[in-house]
């Protein structure tokens, strides 16, 4: 075998090596972003008559959570919008980065505002937890917050269809 292919073949098997390494944390940090995304579009469904137009405009994660956040009559302010961002901030992070000094400063700041909800138990557990699991944490919080949103946007929408004035055409 000549050096040029000896070298490729080398190459080649670092590189698949490198691709095939799974970064445990970087996986669960991607998972949980594609299921709290999941939940939010959920709501945008709720929301909305036609959501399959919003497919159209293509947004990104952080528009849907302000679309989302603007339908909100009591509860624009509440603190679990900035758990939302702060998750799709790690996730940024570690998807260009991996883990970096950064994305280890945004996971301490996303643990500290778990340990400012909940109950007691639950404070204890997220400062128990693994890096891997407060991150489980993260979007269990956020998917139970989007789900609320969302069965209060059917509740909203149920009202309005009920008091509409049906219209020929």
């Amino acid at each position: 075998m000549a050096k040029d292919e000896a070298d490729t073949d080398a190459f080649i098997k670092e590189f698949r090596e490198e691709l095939s390494t799974i970064d445990e944390f970087v996986q669960v940090v991607l998972n949980s972003h594609f299921v709290v995304e999941r939940d939010l579009d959920g709501v945008l469904a709720a929301i909305f008559y036609h959501p399959e137009r919003l497919e159209r405009t293509e947004l990104r994660f952080m528009q849907k959570v302000h679309l989302a956040r603007a339908f909100t009559w009591n509860m624009n302010e509440m603190d679990d919008w900035a758990l939302i961002a702060k998750l799709n901030a790690l996730r940024n992070e570690v998807v260009h980065k991996r883990r970096n000094e950064l994305a280890n400063k945004i996971f301490g700041e996303l643990r500290a505002m778990l340990l400012d909800k909940g109950t007691e138990k639950f404070r204890k557990d997220v400062q128990a937890a693994s890096a891997k699991d407060v991150i489980v944490y993260a979007a269990a919080t956020c998917g139970g917050f989007l789900a609320h949103l969302e069965d209060h946007a059917k509740q909203m929408r149920k009202v309005l269809e009920e008091a509409a004035v049906p219209t020929d055409g």
